[in-house]
């Protein structure tokens, strides 16, 4: 007999005097479950295109033994395709031409048995005169080719930003309706894992994650059915992007050799008419980029007395801008600028720029207390008293001046 190049079945039947019969049955080790009764089954390798039956008759009492086969799961004779017969005590074995193997026991059969594909066909066993109460029936199911699963992201954002959670989520799908299991790693860290859904179609969780610095970070999701196929593996890369913080600016008015000048009653920075004062800006940024301090002092005619700026960087920087001369009596109004690497076109704030106007600076003469508001009484005895004090006494303003208030003061 030629040998076929395909899946070689075998199939052992054996007849007891008594007629009781056993059947065994193996395909290149694997091996028939008995169903019920005289019922076999097994399932074999997909891509199966024959077979090759070996039966052994040699226990049957009756005239005949039978082993037919059908591709349609039909046991009616008229609907099998295929068969051969073994009358007994023929001295010999040989193909009659007629669609018959006859032979003596304890000879053996072997036929292929090809061009069946996915699908399930039988095999039937007869004997005692086709006494069908003696007949087994084998059910060979060959599945048909399997497809591996696919796999498609459902929520996969591009980007997002530090401290920001998002959601990725993958979905998996079967042509063969055989899926087994959707995978999601973060980093290849287990990130979201799920089993094969109905079959056809599965989503991993729906699971958020955060970050909590600057880069990327990259996604990659796989899925597998239960025949051992498994998709390509997916890869999604999110960018995370930095979210730029203001930076922050502090102003102080410093005397000549660089200490800070007192406050007055009126919380303005106070100093005395033609000395030196110097503006020291101190910046600083969350973010480390810093990108230049800047002051500018006003007279209090309005008009630009100054106003300089120096590159900076880092998380903090700190600038001693002047020094300038306090030419002119009265509120001079200063004010500073800390900026970053992002500052766009000038704002007070916002888009990089961050400024304060406090303190202001207050000019005094020579010995003269500071009148802020002109009312011919110092600041000092205004703090004291109060801008309208209900009660005559007396006030010192430290200085030698003395104002002494009989009634009360519009």
């Amino acid at each position: 007999m030629k040998k076929h190049s395909g899946l070689v079945f075998l199939l052992l039947l054996a007849f007891g005097a008594t007629s009781a019969w056993a059947l065994s049955w193996t395909a290149n080790g694997i091996a028939a479950t008995n169903t019920g009764g005289r019922n076999y089954a097994v399932t074999m390798p997909s891509g199966t295109t024959s077979v090759t039956v070996v039966c052994d008759p040699s226990g049957v009492s009756g005239d005949h033994t039978y082993m037919r086969y059908t591709f349609n799961n039909s046991l009616s004779l008229a609907s099998v395709p295929g068969w051969w017969t073994v009358p007994q005590n023929q001295p010999q074995t040989y193909w009659t031409g007629d669609g018959t193997w006859e032979w003596r026991p304890p000879q053996t059969m072997t036929k292929t048995i090809s061009g069946f594909g996915s699908g399930s066909w039988r095999v039937i066993v007869e004997g005692e005169n086709y006494d069908w109460t003696q007949s087994f029936v084998l059910t060979v199911t060959v599945p048909g080719t399997n497809n591996a699963p696919t796999i498609t992201w459902v929520q996969n954002p591009a980007s997002a930003n530090v401290n920001q959670w998002f959601t990725v989520q993958a979905r998996g799908n079967d042509a063969d309706g055989n899926l087994s299991n959707v995978w999601v790693w973060k980093d290849w860290v287990p990130f979201a894992f799920s089993g094969g859904g109905n079959g056809w179609e599965s989503y991993s969780d729906a699971n958020s994650t955060v970050n909590s610095s600057p880069g990327s970070t990259t996604f990659q999701a796989q899925s597998a059915d239960s025949a051992g196929a498994s998709s390509a593996v997916l890869y999604h890369t999110v960018t995370i992007n930095s979210i730029n913080q203001q930076p922050s600016v502090t102003m102080q008015l410093l005397n000549a050799a660089k200490n800070a000048l007192p406050i007055n009653g009126n919380g303005r920075a106070e100093i005395t008419q033609n000395q030196n004062f110097y503006i020291r800006v101190t910046g600083t940024d969350p973010d480390a980029n810093l990108s230049q301090l800047y002051s500018r002092i006003n007279t209090p005619s309005g008009s630009a007395f100054a106003y300089e700026q120096v590159g900076a960087s880092g998380a903090t920087a700190v600038q001693d801008f002047g020094p300038y001369t306090a030419s002119q009596l009265g509120v001079w109004d200063a004010w500073a600028h800390a900026t970053d690497t992002t500052a766009g076109a000038y704002q007070w704030q916002g888009g990089g720029w961050w400024g304060t106007h406090s303190p202001d600076l207050e000019v005094v003469g020579t010995g003269s207390p500071a009148d802020s508001d002109g009312d011919g009484i110092p600041n000092d005895i205004e703090t004291q008293l109060g801008t309208n004090p209900s009660l005559a006494g007396q006030a010192d303003s430290g200085n030698g001046t003395q104002l002494k208030i009989n009634h009360p003061l519009q």
